[in-house]
């Protein structure tokens, strides 16, 4: 058996009760945990083992099917898929299974098999995501035992399919032998993890469409392994390098990512594909500020106290992390059930750097933007206090201080005008001075230049807020509000995922990408 080389990513071959349960002259050939898609369409996570006499399906350590090697009548696979089927032959109906390496298992199957019997099992090439329309299922088998819906038209030349791939099991085995996780892994029933496998959107089960960007649909997805919903924001890699922003990008995945922070919502995967890349985060119901303003026209000033508190400690991370927000908009603060808030959307986010004067124009809505932006200076760390104080005028009395449909009067009013305060309002002495001293027109005068909001914080709008205790979220939120249950199982669903992603590119487009293809590298897990 020259090809046939023991790739056990799980290791079972040092699992005393799974061996156990093989005869005496069995040998491990394979092992990975993968997924079995059963005859309702559920996804079922499932232990994989193949010997040289059997394949054996386990839930954890509980034996879900033996199926000889013998009773294969032959194989199917997707061209544009993880999916693969083993029929089999007789009574019994076939098996669909999602792996990343179905090509590594299909090739150890007909190696086996003619080992066994010295002959070949047909294997068919269909070019269709899904394989549902060729499972012989078990009613089908009860009806007539010899049925089959494997299509033997899509049938390919077996040893052409072992020739063309067998080098995939040497380098995967090399692979394997490299991976320094895997010299002292113990058995996977220890963890049951997934070792060696990434995520791909087929793993999910797209649920719902919540909304699109300017990047592209965002998601809800159950993911085929623990069967969690997780947040999905699709990320068109052709709007990147049309408008430059990949470097932008990137940056924002590193904040996701690597910075923690109790008020950002933190990246939990990261995964492309040939055209798109995709962040996703483990859901939970959120709303955006905006939103919940427009419900209340106003927030009174104990929730303006304690929203204008988080946001004031994560641009004080964010600037000790010497990085500028820049893209201020209720629309870009998240809140949750609980009533904190939470950061998501880093696009404008800016890395100061060493005499670095940054662009000229700015970022974001114009009502927010700072004199000196306007005026063509740098965006600084006190550029984002002013926009903390746009912020929080809003939120007291429901409209930007500095409004108009005309853009070039909202330049003026920025530049020239003082902050007025509506007539009938019922703020206190204090957050009317916190916003004139955050609204000043030159920065070097405005709250926050020397100090930050170490010294904001300690302005007497602030008294009563224990910032220590609000970072750790032991602080309960004054307003817990009512957000849409997104999981009340009231979904768009989608049998097809391309529905979603827009029409498939044209070959140019995705040329184009495949050439920059080296920008992207940095999108992974």
């Amino acid at each position: 058996m020259e090809y046939v080389k023991v790739i056990d990513y799980l290791n079972l071959s040092k699992d005393k009760d799974i061996l156990k349960m093989l005869d005496d002259d069995e040998k491990i050939y394979y092992s990975e945990c993968l997924i079995k898609i059963h005859n309702s369409g559920k996804s079922q996570e499932r232990i994989f083992i193949i010997t040289n006499k059997n394949i054996y399906n386990f839930k954890k350590k509980n034996l879900k099917k033996k199926i000889s090697l013998t009773s294969i009548l032959g194989l199917s696979y997707s061209t544009m898929s993880d999916e693969f089927i083993i029929h089999l032959k007789t009574e019994e109906h076939d098996y669909l299974y999602i792996s990343e390496t179905k090509i590594i298992i299909l090739c150890l199957i007909l190696i086996l098999y003619q080992e066994i019997d010295d002959k070949i099992i047909p294997i068919c090439e269909i070019n269709e995501k899904s394989l549902r329309n060729y499972i012989t299922l078990e009613k089908d088998k009860k009806r007539n035992k010899f049925t089959t819906k494997m299509n033997l038209a899509y049938q390919v030349n077996t040893k052409s399919f072992i020739d063309t791939y067998k080098l995939y099991i040497e380098e995967a085995k090399n692979e394997l032998i490299n991976n320094p996780n895997y010299q002292n892994r113990v058995s996977v029933f220890q963890d049951f993890v997934l070792l060696g496998t990434s995520k791909n959107i087929e793993h999910f089960d797209i649920k719902k469409e919540i909304k699109r960007d300017v990047f592209g649909p965002i998601l809800i997805g159950k993911y085929y392994k623990d069967n969690n919903l997780y947040l999905i924001k699709v990320i068109n890699k052709e709007f990147l390098l049309n408008n430059n922003l990949i470097e932008q990008k990137k940056l924002e995945k590193f904040i996701l990512q690597k910075l923690d922070f109790p008020f950002i919502y933190k990246l939990a995967f990261c995964f492309q594909n040939k055209d798109k890349i995709f962040f996703g985060f483990n859901y939970k119901k959120t709303d955006n500020l905006y939103n919940q303003l427009c419900i209340s026209r106003f927030f009174p000033e104990d929730k303006v106290k304690f929203f204008t508190s988080i946001i004031g400690l994560t641009l004080e991370f964010l600037h000790k992390n010497r990085l500028i927000f820049r893209d201020f908009n209720l629309k870009n603060i998240s809140i949750d059930e609980e009533g904190f808030l939470l950061f998501d959307k880093f696009h404008n986010v800016k890395l100061i750097e060493e005499n670095d004067d940054f662009d000229i124009k700015h970022c974001g809505n114009l009502e927010y933007c700072a004199p000196e932006v306007i005026m063509g200076y740098k965006h600084s760390e006190i550029s984002d206090w002013w926009c903390f104080g746009i912020i929080i005028y809003e939120m007291l009395f429901g409209i930007p201080p500095f409004l108009n449909d005309n853009t070039d009067k909202i330049y003026n009013l920025i530049l020239h005008e003082e902050i007025k305060f509506p007539k009938n309002n019922n703020i206190s002495a204090e957050a009317k001075d916190l916003l004139q001293k955050l609204l000043v027109k030159e920065n070097n005068d405005r709250l926050g230049f020397e100090g930050g909001f170490e010294v904001i914080k300690k302005h007497y709008f602030f008294n009563g807020i224990d910032f220590k205790s609000l970072e750790k979220k032991k602080i309960e939120s004054p307003f817990k509000p009512t957000i849409n249950d997104e999981d009340n199982g009231n979904y768009n669903l989608f049998d097809n995922v391309d529905f979603i992603f827009e029409k498939t590119k044209s070959e140019i487009h995705l040329d184009i990408i495949k050439k920059n293809q080296d920008k992207f590298v940095d999108f992974y897990e």
